[in-house]
């Protein structure tokens, strides 16, 4: 069976952008989902959006293997790594600003969730609340 996450666009205004993420594995395939900040809906200004800071996420990766975390990286020629994730847990970084993009090299301002080959039958449940931003990504 192919990888085929459920995702879903919650929120997408002028300044948040809130998915959700819901897979369940059939023990035979991972895979990349990859949140497209470009394509997220413009400002009042016109704007685009360029890239993505993380502010809250809300997790339940229920897995056989602890090693088979999820992992969240921002996309860039060498993917910055956000933070790994495991258990049923929910984090907040708004107090100092959120997981910022360190927009490196070749920084694309995508946020990309990559899922290893699980066990059949577990479980990831991720749901990340983001701040939009628009300045350019040099």
């Amino acid at each position: 069976m192919a990888y085929s996450p459920v995702t879903r666009t919650v929120l997408d205004t002028d300044r948040r952008f809130v998915f959700s993420f819901n897979h369940i594995s059939d023990g035979t395939n991972g895979g990349v989902t990859t949140i497209d900040a470009s394509s997220l809906s413009a400002n009042k200004e016109g704007q685009a959006c360029t890239y993505l800071d993380i502010e809250k996420i809300h997790c339940n990766i229920s897995t056989t293997a602890a090693n088979d975390s999820a992992l969240v990286a921002f996309d860039a020629s060498t993917d910055d790594t956000a933070i790994l994730l495991n258990g049923d847990t929910d984090y907040d970084f708004s107090s100092f600003g959120g997981i910022t993009n360190p927009l490196s090299t070749g920084a694309t301002g995508d946020i990309k969730i990559t899922i290893p080959v699980q066990t059949a039958n577990d479980s990831t449940f991720i749901m990340l609340e983001c701040i939009k931003r628009y300045s350019a990504l040099s």
